[in-house]
């Protein structure tokens, strides 16, 4: 009597589901600089490891941030998420395109990229204003009533003591 063991394996995994999006942006405006979130979401079942995420250049906008974040890894069903600093150049344009690039390696060391293009929307100042995105300029307001109220008080004297000549 003899007895024979074997082991075999099995390789499990898939190629993980990124989804990749801003999550969020304080930039509203063309013109202006400002915070955008870029949310990566691994929906897939293995894990990403190694994850580098990185931001093309554009004329459209400066990176005053670094262009490149390492991440590290995403656990299955998780996100991290990524900050760049950006200057949106002056244009009319509604919306400016934000190429990304995702690279990462499964479980099994197997290499991935993904290259998306992002949209942030821009809107113009009047906009913003009134979608409530940014503050209007209160300030300003204000010394605008107290010069005028100034130059009313004076004004007032003036034709006061006119009036007491006449």
């Amino acid at each position: 009597n003899y007895s024979k063991s074997n082991i075999i394996t099995v390789i499990v995994g898939g190629e993980p589901d990124v989804s990749v999006g801003i999550d969020s942006s304080t930039i509203y405006t063309s013109g202006a600089a400002g915070e955008m979130t870029v949310k990566i979401v691994n929906k897939g079942l293995p894990d990403m490891k190694f994850v580098n995420v990185m931001l093309g250049k554009s004329d459209k906008y400066k990176i005053i941030s670094p262009s490149e974040v390492y991440i590290g890894n995403i656990d299955s069903d998780d996100y991290e998420t990524a900050d760049f600093k950006l200057y949106v150049e002056k244009t009319s344009e509604k919306k400016i395109v934000l190429p990304l690039s995702v690279e990462y390696k499964d479980a099994n060391n197997k290499d991935y990229q993904n290259v998306v293009n992002l949209e942030l929307p821009l809107y113009s100042s009047s906009e913003a204003k009134k979608l409530g995105l940014v503050q209007g300029n209160g300030k300003l307001t204000w010394v605008i009533v107290i010069v005028l109220a100034v130059a009313g008080f004076f004004g007032y004297r003036m034709w006061k003591k006119r009036r007491k000549h006449n």
